[in-house]
């Protein structure tokens, strides 16, 4: 239902955000489903049955705090990582560890050549080695990697793009032969049971001598809970990053994107195991702004309920159930529209007149 790219066209950040939405589809339908069947449809049917006022503003308060949650997920949080901002977290990166001069870089990932395309426009003189190192036979647990997989084919027209996959997580190229090794969202989906330490061992054997490993990924913290949901819950912890980091390279730094992105820089170097700045530690999750959130908009409900007749109450909660299904659809057919309406056509090589062609 969502369409694939061609070899021969770059797609736009449009489709990029798009297949964001479109490969979390499920996920979001599953949320909806368990918020309705425990909160929506009882809580409304017990409101409306017995004249509840409590009760009416309470269903009222969780549908525009659900409504909110997804809209945060959809338009804020998606598009800023996927779309046409998710370039600036892969900027501040690239400055924060002071490799904007590099000519050689290997981007390893899971199937999405999105960062790939980013990097060579970033670095307008560089190779950019980009490693598909998805090395697990048969499909892939997770339903969203194998549409991500499926959606994006490697590109064969970009000149400095060289695509490339992984034998048993083994990068193919040669030792000392990269400026930069990148590593992206994903990542956290590659087995920890021996190849994510090897990505992370080869990783330093392809990194020049001072050359740097640099890492994007999603953090779990309250900002990624509500643009992903109890999904997030799978995302190896910041800590644990830092920890992998520092059994690996030396002078480890870390940032914080405005994109609720977390970033990370090593060094390859004799030694390993010193920083830069203070890391990532262990840490409770804090859940108060969930609840401020939640206080925040019950109150408004509050207000809402208090001068609302009861059948334009019962058109608000009927419109909520609406959009709560509706609304992921409708901002993927929006990103489908701009990614059609932002397309470049494939422009012809140019003619060999030395050949007579």
């Amino acid at each position: 239902m969502y369409p694939a790219t061609r070899p021969d066209r770059q797609p736009s950040p449009w489709w990029y955000y798009g297949r964001a939405l479109y490969v979390s589809r499920r996920d979001y339908f599953k949320i909806y489903c368990v918020l309705m069947a425990t909160l929506g449809i009882p809580m409304v049917f017990v409101a409306l049955k017995f004249n509840l006022k409590f009760v009416k503003i309470a269903a009222l308060g969780a549908g525009t705090v659900s409504l909110f949650y997804l809209g945060y997920s959809l338009i804020v949080g998606m598009y800023r990582m996927y779309g046409h901002p998710g370039k600036r977290y892969i900027h501040q990166l690239l400055q924060e560890s002071e490799t904007t001069e590099a000519t050689v870089v290997a981007d390893v990932h899971i199937g999405t050549y999105r960062h790939s395309y980013i990097l060579a426009d970033l670095l307008p003189g560089a190779v950019i080695h980009s490693v598909d190192c998805w090395g697990v036979p048969g499909e892939p647990h997770e339903i969203a990697i194998r549409d991500v997989r499926d959606l994006e084919c490697a590109p064969t027209h970009h000149p400095r793009i060289h695509p490339a996959q992984t034998d048993t997580y083994t990068l193919p190229l040669p030792d000392e032969s990269c400026d930069v090794v990148v590593l992206g969202f994903g990542t956290h989906e590659i087995p920890d049971d021996g190849p994510l330490e090897r990505i992370f061992t080869e990783a330093r054997r392809v990194l020049k001598p001072g050359g740097k490993a640099l890492m994007f990924e999603h953090g779990v913290d309250f900002h990624n809970v509500i643009i992903f949901g109890p999904v997030i819950s799978h995302v190896i912890p910041r800590y644990e990053w830092s920890e992998k980091f520092l059994a690996h390279f030396c002078d480890i730094g870390y940032a914080r994107a405005p994109q609720a992105v977390d970033l990370f820089w090593g060094t390859r170097g004799e030694t390993v195991g010193s920083t830069s700045q203070a890391l990532p530690q262990e840490e409770n999750r804090r859940t108060a702004r969930v609840f401020v959130v939640i206080g925040a908009f019950t109150l408004i409900s509050l207000g809402v309920v208090a001068y609302l007749p009861e059948k334009l109450l019962v058109n608000i909660y009927l419109g909520i159930a609406i959009m709560g299904v509706a609304w992921p659809w409708l901002m993927i057919g929006i990103a489908i529209l701009g990614d059609r309406s932002t397309r470049t056509k494939v422009a012809a090589p140019p003619a060999d007149e030395s050949h007579g062609t």
